[in-house]
């Protein structure tokens, strides 16, 4: 991110989740978030930032609310959005988009900025002969990784990072928002725009990344390559069967959340999606995988299904997702006594390296 347009807004990562501060909307403020860390990986250098934030030391590489700079004027001026990182039912929902807007139509046009960090290195010109001419036949999907399959290769491949999306011109765009209000943009082409292509018939696709920690790649056969031919099982389309899958976390001494998470074991799980997962299975989150019955085992597989489907069933749009859901609370932390809809505490822990939120009378 760099200081201009974004001069006021911050954004500070917390495991696979975010913390928005956004200047002008002043219906929540800063002040709420008072003696809390974040882990971040950039700063946008902005003065206003820096009297906010300040940096804790290079052990924790985390920003810090200063408990002064909340009753400062500015402090009043920012707003706090909860913004997860994209997992598997965004992308999931990406690529049913691409397949109604994209699949079987030409590229007539290839917009590509010069963006050595997403692209790795790639020059805007090689992109442009790989897909200037081609037409799409299809669009796939593994774990958290994307790709549209063309009538030459090689094909592009997208993953999302911590703030990356494709949008379709004139199609409305679902964003998990945990808490707070959609910020919708009028603009098109979207700010952050990196791939910009334009189709015979009219339509157009963008892939964004403000972040640029979402990445694009040119793959002659993307499952066969890295880093998708790396990952593990799709959660979504190949959930092993019972008795693969407990022999399988039996190989693993690892806590089972930080298990989920491993992308080499189970593609397209992220942070939120496993706690609510293993609240819904009632499992402690540090639990040993290898320790896990054959019945814990099965309610975590079920579950695992149910939340996939369902949120891929209503478009990742987290305003729909069931009102009992974790999902809705799990980042209330900075109540002085989290619940969930049902009256339950929520307690935090930090597991796999990620802070985990659980319910410690439900989860054994």
């Amino acid at each position: 991110m760099t200081h201009g347009d974004e001069a006021d807004r911050l954004v500070a990562e917390r495991g696979d989740d975010a913390v928005e501060l956004d200047a002008g909307q002043p219906e929540r403020h800063l002040h709420a978030f008072a003696g809390q860390s974040f882990h971040d990986r950039f700063a946008t250098g902005h003065p206003c930032h820096r009297r906010l934030l300040g940096f804790v030391g290079f052990k924790a590489e985390a920003y810090h609310v200063r408990r002064s700079a909340v009753s400062a004027p500015l402090a009043g001026r920012f707003i706090v959005h909860y913004r997860p990182m994209p997992e598997l039912p965004e992308v999931e929902a990406a690529r049913r988009l691409l397949t109604r807007a994209a699949v079987g139509r030409r590229i007539v046009a290839v917009r590509c900025a010069h963006d050595p960090i997403v692209f790795q290195g790639v020059s805007p010109a090689r992109v442009r002969r790989a897909l200037l001419g081609r037409r799409v036949v299809a669009a796939r999907r593994h774990g958290k990784h994307l790709w549209l399959e063309l009538d030459r290769r090689p094909w592009p491949c997208f993953h999302f990072g911590m703030a990356g999306g494709i949008e379709v011109r004139g199609r409305r765009r679902h964003r998990l928002v945990m808490e707070g209000r959609r910020n919708h943009e009028p603009l098109w082409p979207p700010r952050f725009c990196r791939l910009h292509l334009v189709l015979d018939d009219g339509s157009e696709v963008v892939f964004r990344d403000a972040r640029r920690l979402g990445r694009v790649r040119l793959r002659h056969d993307p499952p066969a390559e890295p880093p998708i031919s790396l990952l593990g099982f799709d959660a979504l389309r190949e959930l092993p069967p019972l008795r693969r899958l407990a022999a399988l976390f039996g190989e693993r001494a690892a806590p089972v959340k930080a298990v989920l998470l491993d992308q080499s074991f189970s593609a397209g799980v992220g942070n939120w999606i496993a706690d609510e997962v293993l609240y819904q299975a009632r499992i402690d989150p540090r639990r040993r995988a290898h320790t896990l019955t054959a019945a814990e085992i099965g309610r975590l597989r079920a579950r695992l299904r149910s939340v996939l489907t369902t949120a891929v069933r209503l478009g990742a749009d987290g305003d729909r997702f069931p009102p009992k859901w974790l999902f809705h609370t799990r980042w209330s932390k900075r109540d002085r006594r989290p619940m969930t809809v049902r009256g339950e505490r929520i307690r935090y822990l930090t597991v796999g390296g990620r802070t985990t939120a659980w319910v410690a009378e439900v989860q054994r």
